[in-house]
């Protein structure tokens, strides 16, 4: 809201401006009286006769004068009052531009945010499709890589999975850059959180989602198992074919890891 305008006749100076105008006109009447005095009535005896004729003048003088200390009075306290309205005013102007540059700040650190996750997101896929075992990049890496777990895991059980992460370099940083997309968006103040974690595990594949479940149990991966837990990363597992009851695979993790984070 911006200040009131102040009206022209607001300003106290143009009171006492008209009180100075009245004040000279009666000093100049004053002195054409003497004059007239002189010419009607002769030559008063003595300036304090001529006094006397105006003592009602001087009564009026002093209530004037009174009447202007008590003017200034009012009009100094209608400044102040309309100093308070102005002050009140600048303050609802300044709050407005305070709610506005907090909504840009706000829109400007979810932007810078937002280019920052889906850059390492797809620094994540290029990643993927670079993978290679010989037999196929990417995807294929997984089936083929998680095919062979599910061949060892019942006779060699936890470790099939550390001889899969010994032969297969990739593994641990491929887990690394997850834990650091997943840390980044658990760190920023941006919220929704959740949301964007889902749009990561929305791109992890079948094969790529056991073998997340399988470094969380077997490959000593605390902080990234804190993670999956807390996000519910391993929702879109499947629950039977191709490996053990996932009742036997999931032991010491929460059962949150398997359901859908709010």
């Amino acid at each position: 809201m911006p200040a009131k305008k102040r009206e022209r006749w607001d300003s106290p100076w143009m009171y006492l401006v008209a009180f100075a105008v009245l004040a000279v006109g009666i000093v100049c009447f004053i002195g054409w009286s003497w004059e007239q005095t002189e010419s009607w009535f002769g030559k008063p005896d003595a300036p304090g006769v001529f006094g006397d004729m105006f003592g009602g003048v001087n009564a009026l003088f002093s209530g004037l004068a009174f009447a202007g200390v008590i003017l200034t009075l009012v009009l100094q306290s209608r400044e102040l009052q309309l100093q308070r309205e102005e002050m009140a005013d600048t303050r609802e102007v300044l709050g407005d531009q305070k709610a506005q540059l907090e909504a840009q700040s706000e829109t400007l650190q979810r932007q810078a945010f937002e280019t920052t996750f889906f850059n390492m997101l797809k620094l994540h896929e290029d990643t993927i499709r670079s993978l290679s075992t010989g037999k196929g990049p990417g995807a294929v890496t997984f089936q083929e890589m998680m095919g062979d777990v599910a061949n060892n895991f019942q006779s060699q059980g936890g470790s099939a999975w550390s001889a899969v992460l010994r032969s297969r370099s990739f593994l641990r940083p491929y887990f690394r850059q997850i834990e650091n997309i997943v840390q980044f968006v658990d760190k920023s103040p941006v919220g929704d959180s959740g949301f964007y974690v889902g749009l990561l595990i929305d791109r992890l594949s079948l094969e790529e989602a056991w073998a997340l479940l399988f470094h969380c149990r077997f490959g000593g991966a605390a902080q990234l198992q804190a993670l999956v837990e807390k996000y519910g990363m391993l929702r879109n597992l499947e629950k039977k074919g191709g490996f053990p009851k996932i009742n036997q695979l999931s032991e010491g993790i929460e059962r949150r890891a398997f359901e859908t984070s709010d």
